[in-house]
């Protein structure tokens, strides 16, 4: 019951990072704009979208660190997209 329970939350993490990043794939007009921006290849970018590779801490961090975006959290909450 406990392992469920924390891959109900793994996966609603995951969910909600992928749509924030979905919304700031669309900040930057495509995916390909946006890996060049965060320094990443457009295919990972495109896995962790589709949901083949899971969104991890690490790159969470890496992409708000180069993004300059408030850290501690802010890929796991609905937010409004930063202006730039």
């Amino acid at each position: 019951m406990y392992r469920k329970l924390l891959k109900e939350e793994r996966d609603r993490r995951d969910a909600t990072r992928r749509h924030n990043l979905q919304r700031l794939v669309a900040k930057y007009g495509s995916a390909r704009a946006f890996a060049a921006a965060v320094d990443r290849s457009p295919a990972q970018i495109g896995n962790i979208l589709r949901a083949v590779k899971p969104f991890g801490d690490s790159i969470k961090k890496h992409i708000e660190t180069t993004l300059k975006l408030e850290a501690g959290g802010q890929a796991d909450h609905e937010r409004p997209v930063p202006t730039a």
